[in-house]
């Protein structure tokens, strides 16, 4: 249960079992964080941002400016959004 004043974000971690098995974390507010989560696992590396036009109007900012506040050097792949792509 949360507190008030409490501003943590909600959010849960899920196993994925496909090849080696990886964790998902999803939840809401978590973006901000997301560099930070990141780098506090990897360490100091690059990422990739892999997304669709649609997704990017959304967070692609937001989820850049965490990455690269948190020193990771980010590259960005945007797909046309839609069936095609």
């Amino acid at each position: 249960m949360r507190r008030p004043g409490d501003t943590r974000a909600d959010s849960r971690t899920l196993p994925v079992n496909a090849g080696k098995g990886y964790n998902v974390k999803i939840g809401k507010g978590i973006l901000p964080q997301c560099g930070q989560e990141i780098a506090g696992l990897m360490g100091p590396c690059s990422a990739a941002v892999v997304t669709d036009s649609h997704v990017a109007e959304l967070y692609l900012e937001e989820c850049v400016r965490s990455l690269s506040d948190s020193g990771l050097k980010t590259s960005v792949f945007t797909f046309p959004a839609g069936e095609g792509s």
